[in-house]
């Protein structure tokens, strides 16, 4: 798989824990379960992002993929 490729897969997985996190509040409220949870969702986009970062000296594309506490309601 080349850089290119890896890169898009990585967004992708990104953009699904987004959404994972949008459909878990509207699923759960404002719980501290449902805080809980976001944390933990928050923390792999975070370990995602960080490989895309230390990937980018390979020519990776890197984009914002950062959840923050915003998302909570």
């Amino acid at each position: 798989m080349d850089n290119a490729q890896r890169s898009v897969l990585l967004n992708k997985a990104v953009d699904l824990l987004h959404e994972a996190d949008v459909l878990l509040q509207q699923a759960m409220g404002a719980g501290e379960e449902c805080y809980c949870i976001h944390n933990a969702i928050e923390c792999a986009a975070d370990d995602i992002t960080d490989v895309i970062i230390n990937c980018d000296s390979e020519g990776l594309d890197r984009k914002s993929t950062r959840l923050n506490s915003s998302h909570v309601k």
